[in-house]
């Protein structure tokens, strides 16, 4: 089953067969692994460069991590198996790429998140969730205080 080419409806029952164990291969692009737990006892990579809309390039170091993580399930394999398998060797990357990809701390994140009137007014309408609540558990809030203790040493 490819996963990648299917509506909506049927990659949820691929996804809800895989996790029971009735599909044994998936072809998955990164997406498939993003936010949702579908470990497996195997990760295969066809190789390490994807289209990106206007040209091939090496997968990221967070795109890679993303997918490779997947491999291993917790609570049943004691170690998860990434295989990198290459059809010929114009599609062999160099060392130094293929450790940029394999053994890099990945990107730097940015939060985009941006708290604005409407959604002040939004949450205090809702009386459910309090504003405060929101800007704590926000990621660049997250970071800010994440870095306090580090720039209050700076200080000292």
């Amino acid at each position: 089953v490819h996963h990648g080419d299917l509506l909506p409806i049927a990659k949820e029952i691929v996804e809800i067969l895989f996790s029971d164990g009735l599909i044994k291969v998936l072809f998955a692009t990164e997406t498939f692994a993003m936010g949702v737990n579908m470990p497996a006892k195997t990760v295969v990579f066809c190789g390490l460069r994807k289209n990106d809309g206007r040209d091939f390039r090496n997968l990221k170091s967070s795109e890679y991590t993303q997918m490779s993580g997947r491999a291993g399930r917790r609570g049943l394999d004691e170690k998860g198996n990434v295989v990198l398998f290459v059809k010929n060797e114009y599609e062999l990357l160099k060392s130094f790429e293929l450790k940029e990809i394999v053994d890099h701390k990945g990107e730097e994140l940015e939060s985009k998140f941006r708290l604005t009137y409407g959604i002040i007014f939004n949450l205090i309408l809702s009386k459910e969730i309090n504003v405060m609540d929101v800007m704590k558990r926000s990621f660049g809030e997250n970071r800010k205080l994440t870095a306090l203790p580090e720039q209050k040493k700076k200080m000292d």
